[in-house]
């Protein structure tokens, strides 16, 4: 290297030394003044209607005291090294500590960038800056020590690398760090905040209800409603049935080690395609980070069980026998895989369609060519295997609807909310995204099934040539599925539908850093690598939805209802009954069910800790004088007409079944509320299959909310609540009050 480009190299180090020195005074400055409430000399001559024009800021100061910092700091630099500018190559001597500045600076403008993005809950990010301004200060008083420390960290970990002991260590550390991380020790309490927060709505719907009904007999889709599928619904409610009975605790318990044990199989899943631990980790976490930890599920994922990796369980089945079959060649594992498929039409149809399309793709492939149909033995009679999956469903749904599975009505039912979905009934349009100007969630949508079909079309090129390895087939098959439940955001074009799906994708991209990686040599191999789990971990750890997340390293020791890591809505509004505040006065009843006028609408600030939260959900979940005068008028296998909020936790504690087949019926709201509820009854097909039920059956009892006894209603509702208000009028039509419990009144049939 000549002495002139030594020179410009050293002259550009120290220039941009000087640089992120200068844009930590300005982290610094901003924060120190942003503390100091600036003065104008205007604030007493500016007449008041002028006055909001009037904001005086530090803004010109900081600019200046930054200006001059990088002046002062490059002409320091330049003076304490002119005796080494032309024979001492500067970076490489300070490289160390250089890369800790520029990740400290990193880190920095991160935590400063959330506090003025999150302005209304910045404490967090505020402890982190504060931790990272003292990391930046003892960075420059011991940088000596750092250049000696690293390079012999360094070395340690190249030595551990191949010690078979920490090797072990390593490998276990990784499943060990999901369990921490995702595992949730207080169940009750995320029960508790569920009732407070969303009333249950989701998870009513999605197993509570069809789950209660199924053990309570009753027959998935001919009585009670399965919107999402029926397997997940007989797996998931005999499983809590085993574990000590069915309750939104031991449910809860599932889903969340449910969960953990999707993960943790995937994990091992990519450990061995990638065949590196560090780079399978990285990927791993991204992928939790994109599923779990997106805006879409605030505040908790568990909170949408239609969200959860629990709609997607069955497919890491069905990938690992893809793997064993592709590693094997035995027959036996797409035997494994078809019935896996099979399994997840039987366990949620949509999600169990797409994985039998990519397993029919993978056996028409590995026919279609004549390399590959030699490898691995195939016939044409293993294209037989195609109607594995049909099978396997049949059979499964057979077993649990039994005869009726003949009936038209079944089908009819089945096929009902798919009507509805493909005539557009709650869709988004692909530019939505556009025009809410969430740029990067629409160039997301293009770029995801982009990868797919790039991934695809190199590698089916390269196997048609015979040029592939053979675990590229497991890509191929992870690009056929991807581009199958990609359609739910084909169809609900909004961020959370592609974040729930992205699994696939995240694989893709980690198998393709996988080619790139190895090309490189092995000493920045393993850089690369632990560069990248870096990136992961940092991006998982500064998202706010995971660091609120309660598991077993949370920052509080209450973090539900801790302001630092407890999330309010995005507007800053307490999230604890977030979907009733809004209700208007004037339209609001005089009284509610319990005769009162109080409503009680809590905010997390009404909690001291989370278990003053539990305390208040088990004293307002029991609805035991209600539950005591159902089971007083009605028989164990009477099927109970019941109108009000929380309908699926009253039936359960009264131990009867819903009368309804669109159950839950209402959208529950907090039962102190002075208004109507919404009614899960979208069409007026709906309404009147409700109704013909009622006529039919004629039951001689129904219960009912208080508040629906009201007279004076308001004609606002008549819109508002176009199909409750008809069913209230037609019970009060027919029945007339005979007892009353604590919330509900009972009615008998006068005709």
């Amino acid at each position: 290297m000549t002495i002139v480009s030594l020179f410009n190299r050293n002259l550009i180090f120290l220039t941009l030394l000087s640089l992120l020195w200068a844009w930590q005074v300005l982290l610094v400055s901003a924060f120190v003044l942003g503390h100091v409430a600036p003065s104008s000399d205007l604030i007493s001559q500016v007449l008041p209607e002028w006055r909001d024009l009037l904001k005086p800021e530090w803004k010109t100061v900081i600019y200046h005291i930054v200006l001059i910092a990088a002046v002062l700091f490059q002409g320091t630099l330049l003076w304490f090294n002119r005796r080494h500018l032309e024979g001492k190559d500067l970076f490489k001597d300070h490289k160390v500590y250089f890369i800790m500045e520029s990740v400290l600076t990193f880190l920095g403008s991160s935590a400063a960038f959330k506090m003025i993005v999150y302005s209304n809950r910045p404490v967090l990010a505020e402890d982190a800056f504060i931790i990272l301004l003292m990391a930046m200060g003892l960075c420059k008083i011991f940088f000596q020590r750092w250049q000696e420390w690293m390079p012999r960290a360094w070395v340690l970990l190249l030595g551990a690398k191949n010690d078979p002991y920490w090797q072990r260590v390593a490998e276990w550390s990784v499943p060990a760090g999901l369990f921490i991380i995702l595992f949730i020790p207080n169940i009750q309490g995320v029960v508790a905040r569920n009732f407070i927060g969303e009333q249950f709505h989701h998870n009513d719907s999605f197993i509570m209800g069809p789950g209660w009904a199924y053990l309570s007999g009753q027959t998935l889709d001919m009585d009670i409603i399965s919107q999402y599928g029926i397997g997940f619904v007989v797996v998931i409610s005999r499983l809590a049935q085993f574990l000590g009975g069915f309750s939104y605790e031991h449910v809860m318990g599932i889903m969340v080690m449910g969960t953990l044990v999707y993960y943790l199989a995937w994990y091992f899943l990519i450990r061995r395609w990638l065949g590196s631990l560090v780079l399978a980790a990285a990927v791993m976490l991204i992928a939790i980070k994109l599923q779990m930890f997106h805006t879409g599920v605030f505040p908790f994922v568990f909170t949408y069980g239609s969200q959860t990796p629990i709609r997607f369980i069955y497919d890491v089945v069905y990938f690992w026998c893809i793997w064993m079959h592709i590693n094997t060649g035995q027959k036996k594992w797409l035997l494994g895989a078809g019935a896996a498929c099979g399994f997840g039409i039987y366990y949620l149809t949509s999600e169990g369609l797409y994985g039998t399309a990519s397993f029919g793709a993978y056996i028409l492939l590995l026919w279609a060519m004549p390399a590959w149909r030699k490898y691995f033995h195939m016939r044409l009679r293993d294209l037989l295997l195609l109607l594995l999956p049909l099978i396997a469903a049949a059979a499964l749904l057979t077993l649990t609807i039994g005869p009726k599975i003949i009936t038209a009505q079944f089908w009819g039912n089945i096929a009902e909310f798919i009507t509805y979905f493909t005539s557009g009934f709650g869709l988004e349009p692909m530019y939505k995204s556009l025009l809410d100007h969430h740029y990067l969630e629409s160039l997301m949508g293009f770029v995801i099934p982009m990868v797919y079909f790039l991934t695809l079309l190199v590698l089916l090129g390269r196997m048609a040539f015979n040029l592939s390895d053979k675990t590229e087939w497991l890509a191929v098959v992870l690009c056929f599925y991807g581009l199958g439940t990609f359609h739910y955001y084909v169809a609900r074009s909004v961020s959370t539908s592609y974040y729930g799906v992205s699994l696939a994708y995240v694989f893709i991209v980690g198998f393709w850093l996988k080619i790139a990686i190895d090309r490189l040599k092995e000493d920045r191999r393993i850089a690369v690598r632990l560069t990248l789990l870096a990136l992961a971990i940092g991006a998982l750890v500064t998202t706010h939805m995971f660091l609120s997340y309660p598991n077993m390293v949370n920052l509080s020791s209450h973090p539900l209802t801790d302001p630092k890591v407890a999330l309010p809505l995005p507007d800053g509004n307490p999230y604890f009954n977030h979907l009733f505040r809004g209700f208007e006065p004037e339209l609001k009843l005089s009284v509610n069910s319990l005769g009162g006028t109080h409503e009680e609408l809590l905010a997390e600030s009404d909690f001291k800790d989370d278990t003053q939260l539990v305390q208040y959900y088990l004293k307002n979940s029991h609805f035991t004088r209600d539950a005591q005068l159902i089971a007083s008028l009605t028989a164990h296998s009477d099927e109970v007409p019941l109108i009000s909020g929380f309908e699926v936790e009253m039936l359960m504690q009264a131990n009867r079944k819903p009368f309804f087949y669109y159950f839950p019926l209402l959208i529950s709201r907090p039962m102190t509320m002075r208004c109507f509820e919404a009614c899960s009854i979208y069409t007026k097909d709906q309404l009147a299959k409700t109704i013909k039920k009622f006529e039919d059956v004629k039951p001689p009892y129904v219960f009912m909310e208080r508040i629906y006894m009201v007279n004076e209603v308001p004609q606002a509702y008549l819109f508002r609540f176009p199909s409750l208000v008809p069913l209230v009028n037609y019970v009060r039509t027919h029945y007339t009050p005979v007892a009353q419990g604590e919330y509900l009144v009972a009615l008998k049939r006068i005709e």
